[in-house]
């Protein structure tokens, strides 16, 4: 009896092999966030923006927020009270929480006024509200004595 062979169907045979030792590998490692990356939503209005950030697990005192030279800075610090380790006769099935820094630094397009900054943490997600600086709020500046519509009909 002769066998033949099909080199494509081997090369697709070695691919789904490899794909599935990548997925067992590394999968767990894509899928869940970075430790180091805060997420943040921001929205702006004409008097001020608004951040909020999820730090889940934290304390107002694991938080530090920083604003210097019109740059943001939030950073939080979560601290395992107790590592989860295997004692005789036990062994750990699942460990996906995750302890460490994490920190989020972002540059404002307006000036703040710093004076005026509030900050509230509650359910795991801090709120911040950015007023910003009267002096470098937009304004319309007109050029002096250029006539108005009603002052041209006067001639």
């Amino acid at each position: 009896m002769i066998i033949r062979r099909n080199p494509w169907r081997e090369m697709e045979d070695v691919r789904q092999t490899m794909d599935r030792l990548f997925d067992e590998t590394w999968r767990p490692f894509l899928d869940q966030p970075s430790l180091s990356r805060l997420e943040l939503d921001i929205t702006e209005t004409a008097n001020a923006y608004t951040v909020k950030a999820a730090l889940p697990g934290l304390t107002a005192e694991d938080i530090s927020i920083n604003l210097h030279d019109n740059v943001l800075t939030i950073e939080g610090e979560s601290r395992s009270e107790t590592q989860q380790k295997a004692t005789e006769g036990q062994r750990v099935l699942l460990q996906e929480l995750r302890y460490g820094k994490v920190s989020r630094s972002l540059r404002l397009p307006h000036l703040i006024n710093s004076e005026a900054v509030e900050a509230n943490y509650e359910n795991g997600i801090l709120h911040l509200t950015l007023p910003k600086n009267d002096d470098q709020k937009p304004r319309r500046i007109l050029v002096g004595n250029r006539p108005t519509i009603a002052d041209t009909s006067k001639n």
